[in-house]
């Protein structure tokens, strides 16, 4: 935010009146958008004592002048005085960064992302997204990662697979997507929330302020959000405080009872259960082998959209079907969400006191799998040196 700095650094200074250079209507568009940042700085409480006059009395009216009075506030110091320490800029959105760490000589870098949230990411992989010009596709998935507790690790080989993967939203999409978001935010009726455009564009997949700012015009205009604390055109400022309305929450109802509606008319015979680095050896073939003879199987890629929840999901699975088939490998084993999926099958068996689990070892042996569990290790599984034809047929055994 080097251009509130800039102006806070001019208030410091004396600045006491910011207008725009002329009367003309390029001079007083331009103007707004200086407008804008002190109106967010004003309601942060940076400024002691800020009058904001506006051509006219209308809401949709443009500033004219700004009068600071007091120049900064306490807080307006610290700010001012915490923004002019050195800092990282996130290397896919070029945003602030914060608790960054650099691995590898420099090449792997962690931190945390005003925009995009935490994550991890190569040099070569950022260098790739900004060749690419995807960098707000990547900073949007990042974001929605940050929904289920996952910190994204990104390398070269996850950028190529995670780019033929990220989707194409239209702007109706965005919407839905944006509202559902809010709705995670909110998370109960009446409950306002804050919102910072530069920082949340990627709760809407948007390409950028503008495109951000006229979805959240269309939701105001549908009446599915009010905005509490401006005009519903959202000229005066990039911080605003809405809240859901009850058109709003009525839509997102329907959409999780559709959803609900969905699971329960229709189950599953098999859950794969894999780590990401099996699924092009061992994990798609399977599953693909086991459709083609009938099998009902959940299988991530079949299954999941994005923007789905990626844990409500995943538990709708495990519940749904009658077996998980679990590809045990070192990859398996070095990763969590494989283990979560693994935990919800070994605590259903333990249940029910019927067999639930399907193991098939892959690139491992029983003697690593004994370090790791001895009852797995000990339960009688395919192998995927049998090849995949093989494996499919004894799980079409299993189910009969």
């Amino acid at each position: 935010m080097d251009v509130i700095k800039q102006i806070l650094s001019e208030i410091k200074e004396g600045k006491k009146v910011f207008k725009p250079e002329s009367s003309s209507k390029e001079d007083m568009r331009e103007f707004q958008s200086v407008a804008k940042l002190l109106v967010w700085a004003d309601k942060e409480g940076l400024l002691d004592n800020a009058i904001f006059h506006k051509e006219s009395r209308t809401a949709y009216s443009w500033y004219d002048h700004i009068l600071i009075q007091n120049g900064l506030s306490q807080r307006g110091e610290k700010y001012l005085e915490n923004e002019g320490k050195e800092k990282v800029d996130c290397p896919v959105c070029e945003m602030d960064a914060s608790d960054v760490h650099f691995w590898d000589r420099g090449e792997r870098i962690s931190l945390d992302c005003a925009r995009c949230g935490k994550f991890t990411i190569t040099r070569t992989a950022a260098r790739m997204i900004k060749r690419k010009g995807i960098e707000h596709k990547f900073s949007a998935w990042i974001r929605q990662q940050q929904t289920e507790n996952i910190i994204p690790e990104i390398d070269s080989a996850m950028l190529k697979k995670l780019e033929l993967e990220l989707p194409t939203y239209r702007v109706t999409d965005k919407q839905q997507i944006l509202l559902e978001s809010f709705g995670k935010i909110a998370e109960i009726d009446g409950k306002p929330f804050d919102v910072i455009a530069p920082y949340d564009i990627p709760l809407a997949w948007a390409k950028d302020e503008e495109e951000f700012e006229y979805i959240l015009r269309l939701l105001i205009e549908r009446n599915l959000i009010r905005r509490l604390d401006g005009p519903p055109d959202l000229s005066d400022s990039f911080a605003f405080k809405f809240e859901i309305t009850a058109d709003g929450w009525s839509l997102l109802e329907k959409e999780v009872s559709s959803m609900e509606n969905r699971s329960e008319s229709s189950g599953y015979d098999i859950f794969i259960s894999h780590a990401s680095e099996d699924k092009n050896k061992i994990a798609r073939p399977l599953y693909e082998l086991l459709v083609k003879k009938g099998v009902s199987v959940w299988f991530d890629e079949a299954v999941l959209r994005l923007g789905d929840s990626l844990r409500r999901k995943i538990d709708e699975g495990l519940r749904k079907c009658r077996y998980g088939v679990v590809i045990l490998s070192p990859s398996f084993l070095s990763k969590e969400w494989p283990q979560r999926e693994l935990d919800g099958l070994v605590a259903r068996e333990t249940a029910s006191g019927k067999k639930a689990i399907l193991p098939i070892w892959h690139e491992i042996d029983r003697a690593t799998l004994l370090q790791y569990s001895p009852t797995l290790a000990d339960k009688v599984a395919g192998d995927s040196k049998e090849g995949v034809s093989f494996i499919a047929e004894k799980i079409i055994d299993a189910l009969k």
